[in-house]
Formats: structure tokens, C-alpha cells, sequence
């Protein structure tokens, strides 16, 4: 007898159209800022920065987003360490 099925099927329903959507939205924000930006770390020179890239907008959001994302799981996985060190002793 299947019982547990339809709440894990409806579950991973949820979570597959959660990521489709959330790819359409990125995609559309990827189309709609395709423009180049000057991309410089040069406060002080901002006519003549000593780096700058020149990349589309939508790639800065992505890689800060994905700097975010890693800096994020590095913390969170460092408390957890901590954490799970601490409870040993």
C-alpha cells in the first residue's frame, strides 16, 4: 500500500515549478539588463580606474549573488562545525 507517495509527489511538484519559475524570472532580468557596465574595484579614479571589466549588467547580479551564496554556506558551515564541536565535549 502506497500512503506516503502523494505528499512527496506534490512536494516535488511544488519545488519543480518553484524552480521554473524563479528560472523565468532570471531570464527575463538576464534580457532586460544585457547593457554593458563598466565593472571597476577603483574608488579613487573613477575616469581612469587602474582595472575595470566591461561586462553586462546581468552577469555582475549573477556573480554577486553567487559570492553571496558561497560566502553564506562557508559562514553557516563554519557555525555548524562549531557548533557540532562544542556539543561533543
Amino acid at each position: 500500500m502506497r500512503t506516503a507517495k502523494p505528499v512527496f509527489f506534490i512536494t516535488r511538484l511544488f519545488k519543480s515549478l518553484s524552480l521554473i519559475l524563479l528560472l523565468l524570472i532570471v531570464l527575463v532580468l538576464a534580457f532586460a539588463n544585457a547593457r554593458t557596465v563598466t565593472f571597476s574595484l577603483d574608488p579613487f579614479s573613477p575616469d581612469n580606474p587602474a582595472f575595470a571589466l566591461e561586462l553586462p549588467l546581468f552577469v555582475v547580479f549573477m556573480l554577486a549573488l553567487m559570492i553571496g551564496v558561497l560566502i553564506g554556506g562557508v559562514l553557516t558551515r563554519i557555525k555548524l562545525w562549531q557548533k557540532n564541536r562544542n556539543s561533543s565535549k
